[in-house]
């Protein structure tokens, strides 16, 4: 479950609609809206969650996706423009507890350890979000990726 990014600037800086997220192809992703948050105050830490539609749980919907940070929308406290972006890869698929890029009987057994037991829930398992890790909101979505394969 992809839930929030942080994104971590090396001095203090103001950011201006310079946090982007977008397909490994360059295509906005349809239906999610970024939420950029400073929660610290301290003027480098900033935290990106999502809304839309696409989203569930609080989750990104599963893909391969691009972070861009432009440094045309960065500002140091000077105001001056930063003179480099940044773009970092990452990818979620609902079920991936080891990373893998696959769902597969490794990932299942993390499942099942969790699945209707409350002492051992894990919130990237709750698929739903609603708190609990049952067969009819998290184990139907978990079966319906078990060997799909994200490159």
């Amino acid at each position: 479950m992809v839930n929030s990014i942080t994104v971590t600037f090396n001095e203090r800086v103001s950011v201006n609609n310079a946090i982007d997220l977008r397909s490994r192809k360059g295509v906005a992703i349809p239906d999610v809206s970024l939420n950029v948050a400073n929660p610290l105050g301290d003027q480098q830490t900033f935290v990106v969650t999502f809304s839309g539609s696409a989203i569930n749980g609080g989750s990104l919907p599963d893909g391969l996706y691009n972070l861009i940070v432009s440094a045309a929308g960065v500002y140091d406290l000077a105001g001056n423009a930063a003179t480099t972006g940044s773009s970092k890869a990452f990818h979620r698929l609902y079920g991936d507890t080891d990373g893998d890029r696959d769902v597969d009987n490794t990932d299942l057994a993390t499942f099942k350890a969790a699945l209707n037991k409350p002492q051992n829930y894990v919130w990237w398992l709750d698929y739903s979000g609603n708190g609990t890790i049952t067969t009819t909101d998290d184990y139907s979505q978990l079966k319906s990726r078990l060997k799909r394969l994200v490159y």
